[in-house]
């Protein structure tokens, strides 16, 4: 999931596992997992959790066959399906460091 956190005065999102409630500090230590089963065009729930011990734990809580991808690649089709590429992204990028310049 997608939380804020409130540190050195500032509002900063970050991802939160959602099977053991921590952030996810690093790209590379997160997945998104999801149901791969579903009908054309349905809209699926999908999990951020830590690779490993939380991603199988995920699996078993939803009781279903899922397909995973790491965070990294996700974040990236999210910004390609909401059309946040190229100078849009430079920009957002440039405004994000302006606003909120610390590191979790």
């Amino acid at each position: 999931m997608i939380r804020i956190q409130y540190k050195r005065g500032k509002y900063c999102p970050v991802f939160v596992c959602d099977q053991c409630g921590k952030p996810i500090t690093d790209h590379a230590s997160g997945i998104e997992v999801a149901p791969i089963q579903a009908a054309e065009g349905e809209l699926l729930a999908c999990y951020h959790v830590h690779q490993g011990t939380c991603d199988e734990a995920m699996e078993r809580r939803l009781g279903a066959v899922c397909g995973w991808e790491d965070l990294g690649v996700h974040v990236a089709r999210l910004l390609h399906n909401t059309k946040i590429n190229g100078k849009v992204l430079r920009d957002s990028l440039h405004r994000a460091q302006l606003l909120d310049s610390i590191t979790l």
